[in-house]
């Protein structure tokens, strides 16, 4: 269903920020480095854990049943496969995905040039953080202005367009360097902006500084700050979220390197490449095109959190109702306060905990959700405790309905719907 579709992936990639403790540029590059290094080291011997449902199994019996959550059932981890050495090749009508094992180098993307660097030796064992971190180091002080024409702006194209553009680069000779940048384990991008004070940097970057088209792109700004995009046709939510864990803590408990670390201390880089893209006309043509339609998406979305405080999950459930029942709820009664009839919504929902599971589609606008929007919006003589118990009523109604749908897997795909994250 993704890999059909031709729009632009800005419209689908995802991007979080990560909760790591901002500071110097470099160093938070390095431990994100060094940590996914760890992480697939661990994936490949087999050593990661599996995240498990946390009790919203949607079929009792299967799986297998996790030993910390005895109420939860393990997940398929297969998607993981896909982390590493993949990108989303560009091809008219369907893309495909592509997965290149025995790498041992990623992509580093800064002002617009693309960077290959090192990660592991010849024998597969990461290599020092001294050393990551000097090529690092080497990159962000490479004094050249940015990139005139940078060529990773063409994937953020619609597909049938980037997928001409990189027939072209490849006819033109470009072929070696396109397939180190698709082959790299990971990309790493080095931003100059904070990302702390531009919300959109994160899923845009800077013109020339994503390769939209890597399965993973880890994102350090200038700030420190960091953040993951990843390109949605591989994995869901579920996947991301696990990833996310394990780095963080990584980085947490086990730095490679410390902010104490003195730059004055590094040895010269050993290993950094820097490619070199000779364009045609039409090339530099379709570059600065591609460069205008992205900033004209990214000047045309807006960021806004807003951060509940008053109660969550952990109060919800102690009251025997739903979390995701209850923001769902929310999302169809502010619906219907605003245009004053109810809403035919749609929801992921996770079928991780079978064997390739990803996710189908349900529909929380129930009956049950309908009469508790009505009660609520309603100018009702019942009041007090008579409406606080009707209402307490409906809300628990919605929410066993809703918990029955996931259960069910009930499903509404039709190959064009948009599942989104969850």
């Amino acid at each position: 269903m993704f890999l059909k579709r031709r729009e632009s992936l800005l419209i689908n990639n995802g991007g979080l920020n990560l909760a790591t403790t901002p500071g110097s540029q470099l160093v938070c590059a390095t431990n994100l480095i060094v940590s996914f290094a760890r992480f697939h080291r661990s994936l490949k011997a087999g050593l990661l854990t599996p995240a498990n449902s946390h009790g919203l199994a949607h079929r009792h019996g299967t799986g297998f049943v996790s030993a910390i959550y005895p109420k939860s059932v393990l997940m398929c981890m297969s998607q993981l496969d896909r982390l590493f050495g993949t990108s989303r090749i560009p091809q008219e009508s369907q893309d495909e995905l592509q997965t290149k094992l025995g790498t041992h180098h990623f992509v580093v993307l800064h002002q617009g040039y693309i960077y290959i660097c090192n990660l592991l030796d010849d024998s597969g064992y990461i290599l020092p953080a001294s050393t990551i971190m000097a090529n690092l180091h080497h990159i962000l002080s490479d004094s050249q202005p940015p990139a005139q024409f940078p060529v990773a702006s063409l994937t953020a194209e619609r597909r049938d367009i980037w997928a001409r553009l990189r027939k072209q680069l490849q006819a033109q000779g470009q072929e070696s360097a396109l397939s180190l940048i698709e082959s790299a384990l990971f990309c790493l991008c080095l931003d100059d902006k904070n990302l702390k004070e531009d919300s959109n940097q994160m899923f845009f970057g800077n013109v020339g500084d994503r390769w939209f088209d890597k399965s993973a792109q880890i994102i350090v700004g200038k700030d420190g700050v960091t953040g993951i995009q990843v390109e949605h046709s591989w994995c869901n939510g579920m996947i991301i979220k696990y990833i996310i864990d394990m780095i963080t803590k990584d980085i947490e408990n086990r730095p490679a390197v410390t902010h104490g670390n003195s730059v004055m201390n590094l040895e010269p880089a050993t290993d950094v490449q820097r490619l070199e893209f000779d364009l045609d006309s039409s090339l530099q043509t379709a570059v600065v095109t591609a460069g205008r339609n992205l900033q004209t998406i990214s000047a045309s979305t807006s960021f806004h959190s807003f951060e509940f405080r008053d109660y969550g999950a952990i109060f919800l459930k102690g009251s025997g109702v739903s979390p995701d029942c209850i923001v769902q709820l929310a999302l169809q009664l502010a619906f219907t306060r605003l245009y004053g009839h109810h809403a035919v919504t749609c929801e992921s929902c996770s079928t991780g905990t079978f064997l390739h599971g990803r996710t189908e589609t349900f529909r929380p606008a129930t009956t049950e959700a309908l009469e508790c929007c009505k009660v609520f919006c309603a100018d009702s003589p019942r009041h007090g405790f008579h409406r606080t118990t009707l209402l307490r009523n409906l809300i628990e109604a919605t929410s066993q309905q809703h918990k029955q749908l996931i259960s069910e897997a009930a499903t509404g795909r039709d190959g064009d719907g948009d599942e989104g994250w969850g």
